[in-house]
């Protein structure tokens, strides 16, 4: 009986043993791709594209097209250059020069990622300008050619605010003539200068503010036009939503 028993625990851990044995991973197309290869090579890994864009090297932008997030995202990257590799829908890129790539799209091998990207940020700012003065003495504006004869004392030939201001000669004149009115007792100056200014409005650098995307992307195999062979795959962003 004990032979029997050894017999079958030996058997059931042999069945373990197989049991536990990994999985082969499943082939992935993908990781056959080789730059070089050509149509057909792609091809016969991946099957036939869902759609196919052409580039040239010149490029129009089809700005009407962009949503505003897309338009958000493009501004933000191109500001701040933290985004590895960006390829903004290219779809709505019009190609006008010679065509230099050939894009196959899979539309079907998609993902989402969350991209961030820093923004500058601008603030209002409202500076006054000093575009003139206004000049008083003890209280009363006058021109500027009466506020420069003015050191200390103040000689009016009238009392203020209707008299104008002399120098001190000329009112001794004035106070020595009889026929004309007797001119005011000189006062003590009290000299002050008001600045006139205007707002000066403009945008001031702020810091940085963060913006997350939503990124969607396709898994896209790049041909150079000219030979036909591949330059580039990867996963690129086609449609973009600001999330935050």
């Amino acid at each position: 009986m004990r032979p029997l028993l050894l017999l079958l625990f030996i058997f059931l851990m042999g069945c373990a043993e197989r049991d536990s044995k990994p999985e082969k991973p499943l082939f992935n197309p993908k990781d056959s791709l080789q730059v070089g290869m050509t149509y057909d090579e792609v091809e016969r890994l991946m099957g036939k594209p869902t759609q196919i864009d052409r580039g040239a090297n010149e490029l129009e932008l089809a700005i009407d097209n962009y949503s505003l997030d897309e338009l958000q995202f493009a501004r933000a990257v191109a500001e701040t250059s933290r985004i590895r590799s960006v390829w903004l829908a290219p779809k709505k890129i019009k190609p006008v020069g010679q065509l230099i790539y050939v894009n196959w799209i899979y539309l079907n091998d998609s993902r989402q990622d969350t991209t961030m990207a820093f923004r500058k940020k601008w603030k209002s700012v409202v500076t006054q300008k000093i575009v003139g003065y206004k000049y008083l003495i003890n209280g009363y504006e006058v021109p500027k050619e009466e506020y420069d004869l003015v050191i200390d004392t103040v000689y009016r030939t009238y009392p203020a605010p209707e008299g104008w201001i002399t120098t001190k000669e000329k009112w001794e004149v004035r106070k020595k003539n009889p026929p004309l009115p007797k001119p005011p007792d000189p006062e003590k100056a009290i000299k002050k200068m008001v600045p006139l200014t205007e707002d000066i409005h403009s945008s001031q650098y702020d810091g940085l503010q963060k913006h997350l995307f939503l990124t969607t992307s396709y898994w896209c195999v790049v041909f150079d036009a000219a030979s036909g062979r591949v330059v580039n795959t990867d996963y690129y962003p086609f449609f973009v939503n600001e999330i935050l």
